[in-house]
C-alpha cells in the first residue's frame, strides 16, 4: 500500500518509477537496469532490505539509498557507516519527508 502511494506521488511529480515489493525483484531490476535511487524497505519478501543493500554495495553500484522503514537498527549499526545510506526515514512517515529526500538526492546527484 505505501509502495503504491510513494510511486503514485512520485509519478505526479514527473518521476519514472519502477515498483516491486520484493527483495529478489529489486534486486533483478537493479542488475539489468539503470536507476537514479533505491527506496527500499526492510521488511521484505524473499530478500530482506538490509541484504538488498548488502548486495548492491558489494557489487560496487553507485547507487543512492533511502531506506523507510520501521526497522532501522541493522543500517544505524557504527560498522555499516560503509553502506553509505543517503536517507534513513523511519515509518510511519510523512510522505513529504520521503518525497522532499528524493529532491534533494536527486538535487545533489545532478549537481
Amino acid at each position: 500500500m505505501i509502495c503504491l502511494s510513494v510511486g503514485r506521488a512520485l509519478r505526479q511529480l514527473g518521476y519514472t518509477v519502477m515498483s516491486v515489493n520484493d527483495g529478489e525483484k529489486a534486486w533483478e531490476a537493479i542488475k539489468t537496469e539503470c536507476f537514479d535511487l533505491l527506496i527500499t524497505d526492510n521488511e521484505m519478501p524473499n530478500l530482506r532490505g538490509e541484504e538488498l543493500v548488502l548486495k548492491i554495495r558489494e557489487y560496487e553500484l553507485d547507487l543512492p539509498i533511502i531506506v523507510a522503514s520501521s526497522q532501522l537498527e541493522f543500517f544505524l549499526a557504527p560498522d555499516n557507516d560503509w553502506l553509505q545510506i543517503a536517507k534513513l526515514i523511519k515509518k510511519p512517515f510523512a510522505l513529504h519527508e520521503l518525497i522532499g529526500a528524493v529532491q534533494f538526492i536527486l538535487q545533489d546527484e545532478e549537481s
